[in-house]
């Protein structure tokens, strides 16, 4: 999550694509339809299966994303769980699936690695006082061993997907976090989780001060991935933002600050 990078900005452009607004509507005839099923199925295929990472989650995981570390240590056959649960992360495979599956397998990767390294150390005030938790705790994910830090931003996900959402599903255990979900990331539902993670997220980080806007400080450490998505934090910001004072401020270029970020556990 955070572990303070050097980051630089960068523009991009955008690509939309028109779906006609009337189409001739016609039955598919049996070779299109078993060509779509199998596109849908490899499309929609999971890297592994994640049911087993959500039962522990829906188990331990309240609606406020907090997590009941205590109790899950005190379960002898839920810890068991959550290494079987990390054995498959490490020994899966990515090679032929979608772009979607392979992003969500890793966003659930992240997680569960985050819970396991927490549960493992138990009790932890904050993982920011555990030794090399980021940088040098080394990991197996799919064949390679990495550190949360590779896996995240050097390696894999922030290296390999150009997706700014995925700071807001991605979480470290700190209460600054986003909300750690109960759902875990699914190939079929990628889009609409990460759209209602971003439209949860943004609105409740950002408000009005007298200087300017006060947001995450994600938007501080991350400020490449939102600048070359929107061309600016701001007009990130105006994607998701309701609130009309706080609109008119980002639209007259309001300065933007950032908040602390607290790095106490994320337990209840």
């Amino acid at each position: 999550m955070k572990h303070p990078i050097t980051i630089s900005a960068a523009a991009a452009a955008f690509l939309f694509a028109l779906t006609p607004a009337f189409a001739q509507e016609r039955a598919p005839n049996a070779s299109e339809a078993e060509a779509s099923q199998k596109g849908a199925s490899e499309t929609g295929a999971e890297v592994i299966d994640p049911a087993p990472f959500e039962a522990l989650l829906e188990r331990y995981v309240d609606a406020r994303g907090q997590v009941d570390y205590a109790r899950w240590h005190a379960s002898e056959e839920d810890r068991r769980r959550l290494n079987e649960v990390v054995e498959a992360i490490g020994q899966a495979s990515v090679e032929g699936k979608s772009a979607d599956a392979r992003l969500a397998f890793y966003i659930n990767a992240y997680n569960a690695l985050v819970l396991h390294a927490v549960l493992e150390r138990w009790p932890v005030e904050s993982v920011m006082k555990v030794e090399g938790f980021f940088d040098k705790v080394k990991h197996r994910v799919a064949g390679q061993s990495l550190t949360l830090d590779e896996l995240e931003h050097s390696r894999v996900i922030r290296a390999q997907f150009d997706e700014p959402r995925i700071h807001f599903v991605l979480v470290c255990a700190a209460k600054s976090c986003p909300r750690l979900r109960q759902e875990p990331m699914r190939a079929a539902t990628l889009e609409r989780q990460l759209d209602a993670a971003t439209r949860e997220f943004v609105p409740a980080a950002t408000r009005r001060t007298e200087s300017g806007v006060e947001t995450s400080q994600l938007f501080n450490w991350f400020a490449e991935d939102f600048v070359k998505s929107a061309g600016s934090v701001q007009a990130y910001l105006l994607r998701y933002v309701r609130n009309s004072e706080l609109r008119e401020a980002l639209e007259a270029g309001a300065e933007v600050s950032f908040s602390e970020y607290d790095w106490a556990i994320n337990a209840r």
